[in-house]
């Protein structure tokens, strides 16, 4: 979603996975500077990699500004597209995490709008109409971004 929302609607995506980038590097060293020095809208996501302590580490982001949103559905359906990645993660890491987000109860915790990715079928959804429901949750927070 992070490459939609740049590609599509201008915001600057870093993907906290992306271990190589210096943009990622940056931004774990000291957030608070990143967001400082960024120009225009923000977008920062991950996905499996196992984190300990989800919580504090996404109460940190909304601290710093950030409008939390949860990326969560038929799990699943989010294992099997999981084993489909070509990052050569076990699967191992996908229970572990789905382990963390369960025993650290982030769902209710973090209290945030939830954005189911699937459709009935267990596929994806369009990534634009995903995009459209992120959006409209934000309620204007970040103007006009061309939404029909």
């Amino acid at each position: 979603m992070g490459d939609c929302l740049r590609d599509d609607y201008g915001f600057q995506h870093v993907d906290i996975e992306d271990l190589e980038s210096a943009q990622t590097r940056a931004f774990s060293m000291n957030a608070s500077n990143f967001i400082q020095a960024a120009t225009g809208d923000l977008v920062v996501t991950w996905g499996f990699r196992p984190l300990q302590d989800l919580v504090s580490v996404i109460q940190l982001r909304e601290h710093l500004g950030f409008f939390p949103v949860w990326f969560d559905g038929d799990r699943a359906a989010a294992l099997r597209h999981f084993n489909l990645r070509p990052t050569g993660l076990p699967e191992s890491e996908f229970h572990m995490q789905i382990h963390n987000i369960t025993v650290k109860d982030v769902v209710n915790t973090l209290k945030a709008p939830q954005i189911d990715p699937f459709e009935a079928d267990g596929e994806f959804r369009a990534k634009e109409s995903i995009a459209i429901e992120l959006l409209g949750l934000c309620d204007g927070q970040w103007g006009d971004r061309g939404l029909p």
